[in-house]
């Protein structure tokens, strides 16, 4: 039998006294969705001023509170924040005639406001954070940032993204929670207050439990640039850290899946720290495959449950069965106040997103840049550049290497780009946070001056005018300082 539930609704400074149908959708790395159902005549009944005026409810908060009013249960209470972006009005011929359907999304929407590029230079987790939604938390959206890492990062890149997109991108790649609450949206960890208590036959009529084998054995390889060398790491050290059903899933999973693979993993790492960052990359993919071993799908009659909800189950026989963390739920209500839930959730000890992934970064295609700085403080013939979608905020790469005919310790080809100078920039597995440099791009207003209808000059110029000039024509060569001395080779012998 469902719960009998107090519902509270209101719309701008509107408050709802009936309705016919509510749902409200709530996912982890989501927005969340409300579907609500009103009698047309009976919001005009009760607030005249919306006859025919029902557009001024766009784009309004929408708050609502659920109660339980069942003995035991009636301290299970669960809230939403949102913000209506549409309202259609039905007509039909059945009993509820004409109808009003408000459809609304958490404030979380408001961060998905259309692709931006940003970059961001040896800045940390937070810093990332703060400054992606300084403009956003305000009155409207809330948010709550607790990273359980705050790592700093090289280079990051937002690249044709929104805000939402990015920020749900680098949690995803970190390892770190992304949802929004009901009230607030989380980045990190949350104090979900106590544990809610769901008693099978009571107030959770059903109960699943999914278990699923996963691969966890991967060996991990990668280069470095920076230090000139490449890093390895294995999943297979972190099998024995965890117990309980879980661990006795990874076990299972590793005599079932007993080959260790090995995976290609392209680094973006701080100078210095490859196979610390390698180390942590492999951990992160471990525990990403044992958040998906084990699943608990359930229908309840606690309003209170949202994304981020710790629950505990007890059976029919008042056993234990498990503390969990809700990642998503849906809940239901009708005119008559008829509630329940269904709801997913992972066991409390899973430290990251079951959707997280580790290697989730931007993708970029190719592009010009202009050089911004060639004095590499190693003296490894890296440069700074900036794209066009740098410039308006004064960004730039990091240092990044520039691809040469030649090369190696000692010995090479050794021309570095002017600062100013127009490059061709390209990027490592299509990965907008490690570009390098394919080449030289002339332009308009950049050419060599050595255009040649038959293609016979081939020249090397330096900045000061120091040049060798090949003539395929005539089978000479000229070379020449900026001094005024020259020797020329007649190509005659």
């Amino acid at each position: 039998m469902a719960l009998q539930t107090d519902f509270i609704i209101k719309i701008g400074e509107f408050r709802l006294n009936t309705f016919l149908h509510l749902e409200l959708t709530q996912n982890i790395d989501d927005h969340h969705e409300l579907t609500l159902e009103c009698r047309e005549d009976e919001v005009y009944l009760q607030y005249p001023e919306l006859y025919g005026n029902y557009q001024k409810l766009i784009g309004e908060k929408i708050r609502i509170t659920m109660k339980g009013t069942n003995g035991m249960f009636s301290a299970h209470t669960g809230y939403f924040k949102g913000v209506v972006t549409r309202i259609k009005a039905r007509k039909s011929d059945d009993r509820e005639g004409k109808r009003l359907q408000f459809r609304a999304y958490s404030p979380s929407m408001l961060m998905d406001n259309g692709p931006e590029s940003l970059s961001f230079l040896k800045k940390d987790f937070i810093h990332i954070v703060h400054n992606t939604t300084r403009l956003y938390n305000n009155d409207m959206l809330k948010i709550s940032t607790n990273p359980s890492k705050n790592q700093v990062y090289p280079y990051i890149v937002q690249y044709n993204e929104s805000d939402y997109d990015f920020l749900k991108r680098m949690c995803s790649r970190q390892g770190e929670w992304f949802y929004y609450n009901g009230v607030e949206l989380v980045i990190g960890q949350e104090d979900a207050g106590e544990d809610i208590e769901l008693y099978y036959g009571y107030n959770l009529t059903e109960f699943d439990l999914e278990m699923t084998l996963q691969p966890t054995r991967f060996k991990y390889h990668g280069n470095d640039l920076s230090e000139g060398a490449s890093h390895h790491s294995s999943t297979r050290p972190f099998e024995n850290s965890i117990n309980g059903i879980t661990g006795e899933l990874i076990r299972s999973s590793g005599k079932v899946f007993d080959k260790e693979t090995i995976v290609q993993h392209n680094l973006l790492v701080n100078e210095g720290s490859g196979q610390t960052d390698m180390d942590h990359y492999a951990h992160l993919n471990f525990q990403k495959k044992v958040a998906n071993m084990l699943f608990v799908y359930g229908k309840s009659e606690s309003p209170a449950l949202r994304p981020g909800t710790l629950v505990r189950i007890v059976d029919e026989d008042g056993n234990a069965a498990g503390r969990y963390k809700i990642i998503a739920t849906t809940h239901h209500c009708t005119d008559t106040g008829d509630y329940e839930n269904t709801f997913k959730a992972v066991p409390a000890t899973v430290n990251i997103s079951p959707y997280s992934s580790p290697g989730n970064y931007p993708e970029c295609e190719s592009q010009p840049a202009t050089v911004i700085d060639n004095n590499d403080p190693r003296g490894l013939g890296r440069i700074k550049v900036q794209m066009a979608w740098q410039k308006e905020n004064a960004q730039t790469t990091d240092w990044i290497p520039l691809s040469s005919p030649n090369g190696g310790s000692g010995k090479g080809f050794h021309f570095i780009p002017e600062t100013g100078e127009t490059v061709m920039v390209d990027f490592q597995s299509g990965n907008a946070e490690m570009p390098y440099v394919t080449g030289c791009v002339q332009h308009g207003n950049a050419s060599s001056g050595y255009a040649d209808p038959s293609n016979n000059l081939k020249a090397i110029q330096s900045r000061n005018g120091n040049k060798i000039i090949m003539d395929d024509n005539s089978g000479s060569m000229f070379i020449s300082d900026n001094g005024g001395s020259s020797s020329l080779y007649d190509g005659a012998g």
